[in-house]
């Protein structure tokens, strides 16, 4: 082609021929970028096995996962107590599925508003924003790898402080293998719980439907939401609750009843169910049994005392030997009578837990101390265990601890003043609370009695509470000081030396109480305020690390309960031999006017120790 014919011919129509343009050699923009990318992405996902076909049917929700995230690394924070690992991941798993939920409502939450500016008038009227496809996967691949970073930062940490907590309390650290399965259970958890979730949801939508033939869509929505919901939540607290804890009572019921082989009827008639006895062995609950066939022999208990030793009185009365709780409390006072329990130089009324369980250290280290001298009286007034029985009926436990002090202390307050064994009253855990709401305040227990012993008491239990509030400034919560009233010593346990007798009036009060104990630490409370002891010194074995945030510190105290006897002695809900230093100082034996010596104590620790040896396990 020549240069002439690709001119304009003046005169003639032919149009005139465009040479060809060639394009720059540019860059790509970044919205090309980003495409390429996501192509990229989307080809990378779909070469790993499965992944694919699971992002379908999960057709996870971006802010739900990120809250999902939150909530399972606020799960892997420090608490009181160390976990095994089934355990931490069943946290985990409920916390990562709380956490997509909450997650998933504030996305939606967002969205409909979104909706809703797009019909009001206005410049977004009719405007609906809604980001690229490329845009999503890239966010799900940034959060993906941010939440697997920030997920391994915090399982690091949490070996960390778990490692440092297992030394604390004397025991050993898990291996990495801890952890992975931690992460493995969890994430199946969650699964399977967002399963039940997508079925709920389901039935929400098809019930959308049928609504909608004959009410507006917002109405339909609306009724379906609540309807379904309304359902769920009636079926979990109205008619599983309720239909679970008769089923607990029934199967704990039966399982106390059960005859255990190995558990013979005692063969002394100095305790219930023996010969003689008006409690028949075979109305026994477990740990009834367990108590009366536990405790030291006569020559355990003269090797400690250094001189003759009586046999002790032990005195249980269960559920089924008396229809009401009056009623037992009744034959157990019959049942004192009858084993001259009246004539020994103490006797001790013990509150139960939940199960009717009775810290066989307290008896027994009761018995060593007064060398048999002595008489123990309790009586069972539910099968559950204590955190059942807090659901089903928290005022149960105190009234129990009521009726049983009352009806032994008219029959104590009859004998002659110069003949009465020296009353003591005493409960651990949810029997703690039961045995102080028999008295008004501590003016009350000094009148009443010739000492209390109080372990481990639940935060719920008023009369420590009140003594806590008034402590001295200056004292702390885990050890406080109330000079106020001068019968009343507090004792964190452990290593640190128990309260000095000097000074301490008779009748004396005793709380001892761990501070990793998470009984004595939980309270509602915690969802929305920082107790007063994190904004202390920490105890020797909570770990510095271990801080308040809302909701977060609720759960993780609520969780530790479940695992507070599972530690060594002298940590979270384990008292064992500290009875022993608790009943020298409480209630010493007659003649013993300063406290004991060092040998003497720890002479008395390993035989109640051995006594006590492959008993049968705690509440």
């Amino acid at each position: 082609m020549t240069a002439d014919s690709v001119r304009t011919t003046e005169g003639v129509g032919a149009p005139a021929v465009v040479p060809p343009r060639v394009a720059p050699n540019r860059a790509p923009l970044p919205r090309q970028r980003t495409a390429a990318a996501a192509q990229q992405a989307r080809h990378v996902a779909g070469r790993v096995p499965g992944l694919r076909a699971l992002v379908r049917w999960l057709r996870l929700d971006l802010v739900g996962v990120v809250g999902a995230i939150a909530f399972l690394n606020a799960s892997l924070s420090p608490s009181l107590l160390p976990r095994t690992w089934a355990y931490q991941a069943a946290i985990s798993g409920l916390a990562a599925t709380f956490g997509y939920a909450v997650g998933s409502v504030l996305g939606l939450s967002v969205r409909v508003v979104g909706r809703l500016v797009a019909l009001l008038p206005g410049p977004w009227h009719g405007r609906r924003v809604r980001p690229s496809r490329e845009t999503v996967l890239i966010a799900w691949w940034s959060v993906a790898v941010v939440g697997a970073a920030v997920t391994s930062w915090f399982l690091v940490h949490a070996a960390a402080w778990q490692t440092e907590l297992r030394l604390l309390m004397g025991a050993q650290s898990p291996g990495p293998a801890h952890y992975a399965r931690i992460l493995g259970l969890s994430a199946a958890l969650f699964l399977v719980l967002l399963a039940a979730w997508r079925w709920l949801r389901g039935l929400a939508r098809r019930l959308e439907v049928r609504l909608q033939r004959w009410v507006p869509v917002p109405v339909a929505v609306a009724t379906s939401l609540g309807s379904v919901g309304t359902i769920t939540y009636w079926a979990l607290s109205g008619l599983l609750l309720p239909a679970f804890l008769t089923a607990s009572g029934l199967a704990f019921g039966v399982w106390d009843r059960v005859e255990h082989s190995g558990v013979p009827a005692p063969t002394s008639a100095l305790r219930s169910g023996g010969p003689g006895s008006l409690v028949p062995w075979g109305t026994m609950n477990r740990k009834g049994r367990e108590f009366l066939v536990s405790g030291p022999d006569l020559p355990s208990l003269e090797a400690t005392s250094g001189a003759a030793a009586g046999e002790p009185v032990r005195v249980y009365v269960g559920l089924d030997a008396a229809p009401t709780m009056d009623e037992r409390a009744r034959l157990a006072v019959a049942e004192l009578e009858r084993t001259g329990g009246f004539d020994r130089e103490v006797l001790l009324v013990a509150t139960a837990t939940g199960t009717g369980w009775v810290d066989p250290y307290a008896a027994s280290a009761l018995e060593h101390v007064h060398g048999g001298d002595s008489a123990v009286v309790s009586m069972q007034y539910s099968s559950l265990p204590s955190w059942l029985s807090l659901l089903s009926d928290a005022s149960e436990v105190e009234r129990a601890g009521t009726v049983l002090f009352e009806a032994v202390r008219e029959r104590w307050a009859a004998l002659p003043s110069a003949e009465r064994p020296r009353l003591l009253v005493y409960g651990e855990s949810l029997g703690a609370q039961g045995s102080a709401a028999a008295f008004a305040d501590v003016d009350d227990v000094v009148r009443r009695s010739d000492g209390a012993l109080w372990v481990g008491p639940p935060a719920a239990t008023r009369l420590v509470g009140d003594l806590v509030a008034d402590r001295d400034d200056g004292s702390t919560v885990i050890a406080p000081v109330v000079s106020g009233v001068p019968d009343v010593r507090f004792w964190p346990g452990g290593d640190i030396p128990r309260p000095g007798v000097a000074d301490w009036d008779r009748p004396r009060v005793m709380v001892l109480s761990h501070p990793s104990d998470p009984v004595s630490r939980w309270s509602p409370r915690l969802v929305f305020r920082e107790p007063e002891w994190l904004r202390e010194p920490p105890g020797p074995d909570v770990l510095p690390s271990f801080t308040w945030y809302p909701f977060v510190t609720f759960w993780q105290v609520t969780a530790d309960m479940a695992l507070s006897l599972g530690v060594p002695t002298g940590h979270g809900h384990r008292y064992g031999v500290e009875h022993v230093d608790a009943w020298f100082a409480v209630a010493p034996p007659a003649g013993q006017d300063g406290p004991p010596s060092a040998e003497r104590v720890a002479e008395v620790r390993r035989a109640v120790a051995a006594d006590l040896r492959g008993s049968p396990g705690l509440d």
